[in-house]
């Protein structure tokens, strides 16, 4: 009987051998697509002022995919410049801050420039909201606004005290974007 087991259990270990290396060959080549589409260009630009501001590599480089694609020429319909699509009045207000002399919207086509500003502001608004969700939500809505829905009692977790629920579907859509990017960020390189 014992051999007949034997004659069993080999093949099974054949194919549970088999089976192994096929899912780490097919989850290698799912994480390598996925490299390709979450890329990390200005890897050296993001990495420095994200150090320097405190924020999450993760979430600057979510915003850069879904704002710009790593365009740095893209515009937006209403005046957004650059990779993290920054506004010429954000610009200023946040060059003002920093007493930057050279204030020209022409700039925000400038990685460098663009990224510096955008990931200033992007600090700002987590260490303001304290939670990723909330914080794209203020990027996409505006903070005058996310301010508001925060005062409705009816949108915000009681116990953490940021939204819960976002009343506005475009916003809400971005979020949730802007979410799963990072997430997908943090899972490859973080």
């Amino acid at each position: 009987m014992r051999r007949q087991n034997r004659k069993h259990t080999a093949p099974i270990l054949i194919i549970l051998a088999v089976s192994l290396v096929f899912g780490f060959l097919f989850e290698l080549g799912c994480t390598g697509v996925e490299r390709l589409t979450h890329r990390r260009e200005y890897r050296e630009i993001v990495t420095a002022y994200a150090a320097h501001y405190d924020t999450s590599e993760a979430a600057v480089y979510a915003l850069i995919k879904r704002e710009s694609n790593f365009d740095s020429t893209k515009q937006g319909k209403q005046g957004e410049i650059g990779l993290l699509q920054l506004t010429p009045a954000l610009y200023t207000e946040l060059a003002n801050r920093e007493h930057d002399g050279q204030i020209n919207a022409a700039a925000l086509y400038d990685p460098d420039t663009n990224l510096h500003y955008g990931i200033m502001y992007l600090s700002g608004l987590y260490r303001k909201y304290g939670m990723w969700s909330t914080v794209f939500a203020a990027w996409y809505a505006g903070e005058e606004t996310v301010d508001g829905w925060l005062q409705n009692p009816g949108l915000v977790d009681p116990d953490f005290g940021t939204l819960q629920t976002i009343p506005d579907k475009a916003v809400a859509k971005a979020v949730k974007r802007a979410v799963k990017t990072m997430e997908i960020y943090e899972k490859l390189y973080y």
